[in-house]
C-alpha cells in the first residue's frame, strides 16, 4: 500500500518503502526537497519530497534493501541489502558507483561519516566494516559482537562508531583515520 506524505496542504502518494534516507537540499537545485526509500522490489527510489515525484530508480541490488543513507553532501546514496553487499550511487544520475562485496551475510545498515570521506557497513556476519567511500577500498573489519550487528553510527566528529547488535550490546569502536 501507497505511503502518503503531506505537502502543505495537500497529501502525495509514494509507492511502497520499507525504509527512507532523507536530504533536504541538494547542491545547486535550490528549494529542492529530496528523500530516498529502498524496498523489498531491490529498488532504491529518489523522490522530490514536495511533488512525491519519483525523480530516479536505482537498481542492482539481489535481494530486498534494508537500509539507505545519503552523504553529508547530497551527492551520493549508500544502500546495503539482503544480498550481503553494500551499493554507492550517484545521487543525481543514479549510476552504481561500487559495489563493496566483503561482508558474507546481510547488511543491515550503512552510514556515511560526517565529512563523507568514509561509510560503515553493519551485517549479520557480526562485523562492522569501515570502507573508503571513494575507493571501496576496505580500511578496516571489526568483530567484538557475538551476533548479527543491527545499527550503526558515527560520533559527531567521526572519531567514533557505535554498533547494536542481536547480541544485546551496544559497543563504541575507534573510527579515527589512520594515515
Amino acid at each position: 500500500m501507497p505511503r502518503t506524505a503531506t505537502n502543505g496542504s495537500r497529501p502525495c502518494e509514494l509507492g511502497p518503502a520499507l525504509y527512507l534516507a532523507t536530504r533536504y537540499s541538494w547542491p545547486g537545485s535550490g528549494s529542492l526537497k529530496m528523500l530516498a526509500s529502498a524496498s523489498g522490489d531491490q529498488t532504491v527510489k529518489v523522490w522530490d519530497a514536495s511533488s512525491g515525484q519519483d525523480l530516479n530508480t536505482l537498481k542492482g541490488h539481489t535481494a530486498q534493501i534494508v537500509s539507505v543513507v545519503f552523504n553529508p553532501d547530497g551527492t551520493r546514496l549508500a544502500s546495503a541489502s539482503d544480498d550481503s553487499t553494500v551499493r554507492v550511487w550517484d545521487a543525481m544520475s543514479g549510476r552504481q558507483l561500487l559495489t563493496l562485496k566483503e561482508h558474507t551475510a546481510p547488511v543491515a545498515t550503512v552510514a556515511f561519516s560526517p565529512d563523507g570521506k568514509r561509510l560503515a557497513s553493519a551485517s549479520w556476519d557480526q562485523l562492522l566494516k569501515l570502507w573508503d567511500a571513494t575507493s571501496g577500498h576496505e580500511i578496516l573489519s571489526l568483530n567484538g559482537h557475538t551476533s548479527k550487528v543491527y545499527g550503526v553510527a558515527f560520533s559527531p566528529d567521526g572519531t567514533h562508531l557505535a554498533t547494536a547488535s542481536n547480541d544485546q550490546t551496544v559497543r563504541v569502536w575507534d573510527a579515527t583515520p589512520r594515515p
